[in-house]
């Protein structure tokens, strides 16, 4: 028969090895993970590098088929065909300029699936012909392709500045 102390003991140990089988696998997975959202920060990047030459092409190329753009003050804009016209319309602005970055980002466990979060700039002409500006957030996720890239399976972005303006 064992005693109290030596059982607690002996729980404590399992206890301990079990944190360390646990936790001790972590660091590599944190560098897979890591290298990931690197993978998903460099597509981010590259799309708004083309997205800010208005390659149409190349901007729909980010996109999954079956993406989603949900631009503020429009309809939900679902497939290539549907996201090319709301491209378009973002192209036709005059003088637009864009860029965003992100400040965060984050992969799925599974490695498949994984978001992008963060801010934009743009300036633009208005419709008086003034220059205008916009700052705000997005949120873009990612989904793995069967071909290794990242892709955008949805995307959303909105204003910082107070409606009306």
């Amino acid at each position: 028969m064992f005693s109290i102390r030596s059982q607690i003991c002996a729980c404590s140990v399992c206890a301990l090895a079990l944190l360390i089988l646990a936790f001790g696998f972590r660091p590599a997975l944190s560098q897979a993970a890591s290298g990931k959202a690197d993978q998903i920060r460099d597509a981010d990047q590259a799309w708004m590098r083309v997205f800010a030459a208005k390659d149409l092409e190349k901007s729909l190329a980010a996109c999954a088929p079956d993406a989603a753009v949900l631009a503020p003050n429009a309809p939900i804009a679902t497939g290539r065909e549907q996201i090319s016209h709301l491209f378009q319309g973002f192209f036709a602005v005059p003088a637009l300029q864009i860029s965003w970055h992100p400040t965060q980002v984050d992969v799925a466990r599974s490695g498949e699936i994984g978001y992008s979060t963060g801010v934009y700039e743009m300036h633009f002409t208005d419709a008086a012909g003034k220059p205008a500006a916009d700052t705000g957030k997005y949120l873009t996720v990612w989904k793995r392709a069967s071909d290794g890239k990242w892709q955008v399976v949805r995307d959303i972005f909105n204003s910082d500045l107070p409606a009306g303006h």
